[in-house]
């Protein structure tokens, strides 16, 4: 008796020793916080009752973070309902923000039998890389039902660091084709031509002169006006001019009833005339040499290109010619100043712009003052109005931050569309709509051009991403509205699978494929819903942008390509390997003409 009481005895210390060991190595788990990802395979769950914990760094979040739990019960329990809890968050507020959540309880999935998820958003608490260092939280694993199969049974159980990207939806009202605009251009640059200092100009002075100082009643000697206008900068080049005046304002005036005349200079092929930064004194009547560039009487850009005649190469018959009588408005306006803004809209050739000259032949000094587009008054320079109408609408401008998420590549975190982790990257897609990194990563302009009916009423889309050498770093997409109300809710295209790409931009849109929310292609579980590939299980990749490897504008998650997980993730590693090549991201959308 007193053997098998020891025999027992023993045996009591053992279990009462095992229990111990399970105990102290449940509070190390809980008390030593492990660094984001964990992935824990064949996590023990032998009974209703058992918790597994797991204590998280928090401090190892990705920016813009989201907290993401994913338990995958064992092949043979495909059916067990397990419970993920996210409780005894350390260092966290109490209180919550506008979108940052109270962590005084306890978060729990929802969801049932099979793969268990649990998502918490932590970027409205503060969306920093670092922000968390110090914070922990626990998160507990355990069984809510066996199944037909009963216990024990064993999970799978990743947790993970999220970086979600903005997707707000950036909206622009468009003027359609064949409706005639308005717009005002001010000079682009301007100066004066001395016939009496050949070397002599006023570019940035406050004035302009046209007409000539005559000498001994015989000797005319003329001052010439240039000003040019970036018409190609403001018009399209298919665009019909309608009408075109340009205004200017005297402000000075030797003689009388002074005819003014002007002129289109001719555009030269090779080096346009150039300002120069000359700021003559007084009333800038006589001019003086510029230190940099610049036109004067004999050079187009001295010192390198001549005028072909001295004093400024004209093209054409006069396009206007207009009597001063003193100070106050100067406008030109004729058909032959329309024809010539046409042709140099069409051309491209706007660069050289036009000449202003006086009775060169009188007996007298008869000469105007103009104010120049550097007078200190802005409302006296000059200034071109034009009313025209496009054949097409070509948009161009700058994304907004608030559609596009910008990462640097300097910081210490897994890409947006590299959500797993797993340092394989979601292959770009070719397009027509285009966003243009210019090395300047806060400033991404677009082009957006529409090449369907004249007179549409209805919403465009373009949908693009951002990617920088080594990764994707954005997505963003815009709705470009032709006759219709941006504030109109009833307007706004709807997103009927939540992925984050509208119905209108949306290359499949029932099946999710977009920055929010993903499908599986390929793997055991294809088309199930996913946020990495490592949701979609051995072979599978989780489409998260509109990719479309066959280019039939239809999405890969709506009709998967054959081969695609395969030779994507050959082709993404490899693809991931290749630093220092940068890619331009261009999203497809019907309606959209290459720009």
């Amino acid at each position: 008796m007193a053997g098998r009481l020891a025999v027992a005895g023993r045996g009591l210390v053992a279990l009462l020793g095992s229990f111990a060991w399970i105990a102290l190595a449940a509070w190390s788990r809980e008390s030593a916080a492990a660094p984001l990802p964990i992935h824990a395979q064949n996590v023990s769950l032998p009974s209703l009752a058992t918790v597994q914990t797991f204590t998280v760094d928090l401090g190892t979040l990705p920016a813009r973070p989201w907290l993401t739990v994913v338990a995958v019960p064992d092949p043979t329990h495909p059916n067990m309902h397990l419970s993920i809890e996210a409780t005894e968050w350390q260092n966290m507020q109490t209180t919550p923000g506008d979108s940052c959540p109270a962590f005084s309880s306890s978060f729990v999935s929802t969801s049932g039998p099979g793969i268990a998820t649990l998502a918490r958003s932590l970027n409205g608490c503060d969306p920093r890389i670092g922000a968390f260092v110090g914070r922990t939280v626990n998160v507990k694993i355990r069984v809510l039902d066996f199944g037909p199969t009963g216990g024990p049974a064993s999970a799978s159980v990743l947790i993970r660091g999220e970086t979600r990207p903005p997707t707000n939806t950036q909206s622009l009202e468009i003027d359609p084709p064949f409706v005639q605009q308005q717009i005002t251009l001010p000079a682009s640059k301007d100066t004066t031509l001395y016939a009496d200092f050949v070397s002599g100009s006023n570019g940035a002075g406050d004035y302009l002169w046209a007409g000539p100082e005559v000498v001994l009643f015989s000797n005319p000697v003329p001052r010439r006006a240039l000003m040019a206008f970036d018409l190609d900068g403001a018009i399209q080049s298919s665009s019909i001019i309608d009408d075109v005046d340009l205004r200017l304002r005297v402000t000075g005036v030797f003689g009388f009833g002074v005819p003014v005349a002007l002129a289109r200079v001719y555009p030269s092929s090779g080096v346009g005339w150039a300002e120069g930064n000359a700021n003559a004194g007084g009333n800038e009547f006589d001019g003086v040499t510029s230190s940099i560039a610049a036109a004067d009487w004999q050079y187009r850009s001295r010192p390198t290109a001549f005028w072909s005649s001295p004093g400024g190469d004209v093209v054409g018959p006069l396009l206007d010619l207009v009597t001063v009588g003193g100070s106050g408005p100067l406008t030109f306006s004729s058909s032959a100043l329309t024809s010539a803004v046409q042709t140099m809209v069409s051309n491209g050739d706007d660069v050289d712009g036009f000449l202003l000259a006086g009775p060169e032949s009188s007996g007298l000094t008869a000469a105007v003052q103009i104010a120049s587009r550097s007078h200190p008054l802005t409302t006296i320079r000059p200034a071109l109005d034009v009313a025209f109408t496009p054949t097409e609408v070509f948009e161009s401008g700058s994304v907004a931050t608030t559609t596009v998420s910008f990462i640097s590549e300097g910081q210490n975190f897994r890409w947006i569309y590299d959500l797993d982790q797993d340092d394989v990257l979601v292959t770009n897609i070719g397009g027509i709509c285009e966003v243009t990194d210019t090395s300047s990563p806060h400033h991404l302009p677009y082009t957006y051009q529409y090449g369907g009916t004249p007179g549409f009423v209805g919403v465009d889309c373009c949908t693009w991403r951002i990617e920088a050498a080594s990764s994707v770093v954005g997505t963003g997409q815009a709705l470009f509205f032709h006759n219709l109300d941006t504030a109109d809710p009833a307007n706004m295209p709807p997103d009927f699978d939540e992925d984050g790409i509208r119905n209108l931009c949306d290359n499949c849109v029932n099946v999710p494929n977009g920055p929010l929310g993903g499908s599986c292609l390929g793997g055991p579980t294809p088309r199930a819903p996913c946020h990495s590939n490592l949701d979609c299980g051995s072979g599978g990749a989780c489409s998260l942008s509109q990719e479309d490897s066959n280019g039939d504008f239809v999405g890969n998650a709506c009709v998967p390509e054959p081969g695609f997980a395969t030779g994507t993730f050959s082709g993404l590693v490899l693809l991931a390997s290749l630093t220092g090549i940068r890619r331009f991201a261009r999203g497809r959308s019907s309606g959209l003409t290459p720009a």
